[in-house]
């Protein structure tokens, strides 16, 4: 009697596609967590290429345009990015008027500001006397003690000078006649 064969199992081949459908299913949970985490949008190289060409093309475009028309879109770009520009101008912030020696009340002054003085010849016995500006601080240090120091007599009546330090401030304003002091600051 003959034996009968039995088929000889292929283990070797059953590893193998055990093993490519392991695989297969790792990268399938591979691919759902990267499109998870990427908020579902997945990754494909062709139309990356595809939309960093149609970038590119955009950006020559531009390019080409602007250099045709280059003087035009300068100035359109000059003039978006600029804020219009207003000239500052002195304009008067505190005016002080008296006849001899006074401190004025403390008022608060910007890095760059003038005073300007004008006196009156007449005003004083023999027709001509001192007027003499000194700049204080607030806690009483000298800033600048002799800002204006002049003779006030005729052809010399008003004049200005410029200060250039910030803060509260004083005058003491030292004169044998009447004066009238003004502050003025760029605005």
């Amino acid at each position: 009697m003959l034996e009968q064969q039995r088929p000889k199992k292929h283990y070797g081949r059953n590893i193998g596609i055990g093993c490519f459908v392991v695989a297969l299913v790792v990268i399938v949970i591979i691919a759902i967590i990267a499109t998870s985490a990427s908020g579902g949008k997945s990754y494909n190289p062709l139309s990356a290429q595809a939309t960093q060409a149609g970038a590119d093309n955009a950006t020559a475009s531009a390019e080409l345009t602007a250099v045709g028309n280059a003087p035009t879109t300068q100035a359109t770009q000059a003039q978006a990015t600029q804020a219009p520009t207003v000239a500052l101008k002195w304009t008067t912030t505190q005016t002080f008027s008296g006849n001899g020696t006074k401190k004025t009340a403390i008022f608060t002054v910007p890095n760059d500001w003038k005073i300007l003085w004008k006196c009156d010849p007449s005003s004083s016995f023999g027709g001509q006397y001192n007027v003499i500006v000194g700049v204080t601080g607030s806690d009483g240090s000298s800033i600048d003690p002799a800002a204006i120091n002049t003779i006030c007599k005729a052809g010399n009546t008003g004049d200005s000078t410029e200060e250039h330090q910030s803060g509260q401030v004083y005058l003491d304003i030292e004169s044998e006649g009447s004066w009238t002091i003004v502050v003025q600051t760029l605005q």
